[in-house]
C-alpha cells in the first residue's frame, strides 16, 4: 500500500519537474546552532538533520529537555514583556495622582498607600484583553503598512 503511494508521488513530483537534490549541508557551528533552536522551538524545518542513528537518538534526547527548558524561558519572556507593558501605565497614574492631587484632596499617605498596592499589582501577570488585542492589530497593522510601503517601492528585500 505504502510503495504504490510513494511511487504515485514520485511520478507526480517527476510530472511537475520537482526535483530533489542530493546535497547535504555541511556541519559547523551555526548550522548546528540552527539545528538546536528548530528541535528547541519545535520548528523542525528539517533541511538539516542527523544522518547517523546515535545522531537521531540523541536528538530525541535532546528534544525531550530542551522543549521544556524552552517553554521556561518564553515563560519569563512573556513576563518580562507583561512588566515593561503594566509599567508605563503605572508611572503615568502615579504622575496623573501627583498633578491632580490639590484637586482630590488627597494626602501624600494615602498616595503613597495607592502606589504600594499597585506596585503590588505589577507581579501580577495578568495583561487586560483590550491591551492585549489592540497590541496584536497593532502589530499586524504596522506588519501590513510596511509591507505596503515595500510593495510600492521597487526595494528588493530578498
Amino acid at each position: 500500500m505504502f510503495k504504490s503511494f510513494f511511487s504515485e508521488l514520485a511520478s507526480y513530483e517527476r510530472e511537475l519537474g520537482i526535483r530533489w537534490s542530493d546535497q547535504r549541508l555541511e556541519w559547523d557551528f551555526w548550522t548546528a546552532l540552527l539545528f538546536a533552536g528548530t528541535v528547541c522551538t519545535t520548528i523542525g524545518y528539517g533541511h538539516i538533520y542527523p544522518i547517523t542513528n546515535i545522531g537521531k537518538i540523541l536528538t530525541m534526547i535532546f528534544a525531550l529537555f530542551g522543549i521544556p527548558l524552552m517553554l521556561l524561558v518564553l515563560q519569563d519572556i512573556g513576563k518580562l514583556l507583561t512588566i515593561s507593558m503594566k509599567y508605563p501605565w503605572f508611572q503615568t497614574k502615579r504622575i496623573t495622582r501627583r498633578i491632580l492631587r490639590c484637586c482630590t484632596k488627597q494626602s501624600l499617605r494615602e498616595m503613597r498607600e495607592i502606589e504600594e498596592c499597585e506596585r503590588q499589582d505589577l507581579e501580577i501577570f495578568d495583561l487586560p484583553l483590550v491591551v492585549g488585542v489592540s497590541l496584536i492589530f497593532g502589530w499586524v497593522g504596522s506588519d501590513l503598512l510596511l509591507g505596503v510601503i515595500c510593495l510600492g517601492s521597487e526595494v528588493d528585500v530578498t
